[in-house]
């Protein structure tokens, strides 16, 4: 099945979407608003898909609209190479050049927490729930957006009073670097493993299996959980050692959020989210999250003044694609269609601190 022809299309309407390992969600985003407005958002399993650009087209098929997108703007969990990408933790393949067959004017492909950075300017308190203290948000602060989910997520919005860009990033792939001892052992029981040993190995949804394995090997007690929901469950119905491997992924995951915080000089916050964060939302808050956060000795006073806040707001990798959207939308009515790609992630230079 294919998107209707280019004829049909609306001069204000874009798809968007949000790919990821396990769920791909669609919406229309109306670019004749600033900013967008999201309407017809739906979630597809990507097992049911051979390929994302047959997602597409089935939910195209499914609204029944008479005019269609203009332009496609996608995020996935994964590295968009040149204008392609493999996602990550799923069997989809993505192209710019598959998505213009299908007869949009144009298209553009994100990495998914590049979307989710692209969204990180529009956020608002509402739209966070703190994890530590309050702290004054820098407003011509960078801001890194992680977390795991299926993987591991790290994107940049760098800000200064000049100039801002989103940066795409894979730092969930580096290496783990444990901060005390029982992490060392954690690290030596996964390298017998796994070989390297990446921050994504222990902060997933595969990666708290990993180590919660780690800790019934350590303690010499059997396995109670094969599955991350399963433990979250366990530990909520006070089993020791589902209770001890939660815990622990969320002050490594403080740990890293740190580490990320001097990584990137990001001042004007670190967000988290991400489907695991998400289904912790109760443990983050009361865990050692934070602590580990400014853990980072003489540069704790450095750390302990950036904000950190898990993301509630539903959808916001979708909100992302539409902030990029718009761009292109608006490039377009203005005739331009040579570079109009390039054109819009460079707009992103400016006006959107």
């Amino acid at each position: 099945m294919t998107a209707p022809a280019p004829q049909s299309l609306s001069s204000s309407l874009a798809l968007v979407g949000d790919l990821g390992g396990t769920h791909a969600r669609f919406a229309l985003a109306d670019c004749a608003v600033d900013p967008p407005r999201l309407t017809q958002v739906v979630t597809l399993r990507c097992k049911d898909w051979a390929t994302a650009e047959q997602a597409v087209s089935s939910y195209l098929a499914a609204l029944g609209a008479e005019q269609n997108p203009v332009v496609a703007t996608l995020a996935a969990a994964g590295p968009v190479v040149g204008e392609a990408v493999k996602l990550t933790n799923n069997h989809w393949h993505c192209s710019v050049a598959g998505l213009r067959r299908m007869g949009f004017a144009s298209a553009m492909l994100l990495n998914d927490f590049e979307a989710l950075a692209h969204a990180a300017a529009q956020l608002r308190s509402c739209d966070l729930t703190s994890l530590g203290p309050e702290r004054p948000v820098a407003a011509q602060g960078s801001v890194v957006v992680l977390g795991p989910g299926t993987g591991f997520g790290v994107a940049v919005l760098a800000r200064s009073a000049r100039a801002s860009v989103v940066l795409a990033t894979e730092a969930g792939n580096v290496a783990f670097a444990p901060t005390d001892a029982l992490e060392d052992q954690i690290l030596r029981i996964l390298r017998e493993q796994l070989g390297l040993v990446s921050v994504e190995a222990l902060l997933s949804g595969p990666g708290l299996l990993n180590l919660y394995r780690a800790l019934c090997q350590i303690e010499q007690m059997p396995e109670q959980a094969n599955a991350a929901t399963q433990i979250t469950q366990l530990a909520r119905a006070d089993d020791r050692l589902a209770r001890l491997a939660v815990a622990r992924f969320c002050a490594i995951l403080g740990a890293v959020a740190g580490d990320a915080a001097l990584a990137y000089g990001a001042r004007g916050g670190v967000y988290i989210t991400g489907g695991v964060a998400d289904a912790l939302a109760v443990e983050l808050p009361l865990s050692q999250f934070r602590q580990r956060f400014e853990d980072k000795g003489r540069y704790r006073p450095y750390v302990s003044a950036i904000p950190t806040a898990l993301i509630t707001r539903p959808h916001t990798a979708l909100l992302g694609a539409a902030t990029v959207a718009h761009v292109l939308v608006l490039t377009l009515a203005a005739g331009t269609l040579r570079g109009i790609e390039h054109a819009a992630r460079q707009s992103y230079t400016h006006d959107v601190v």
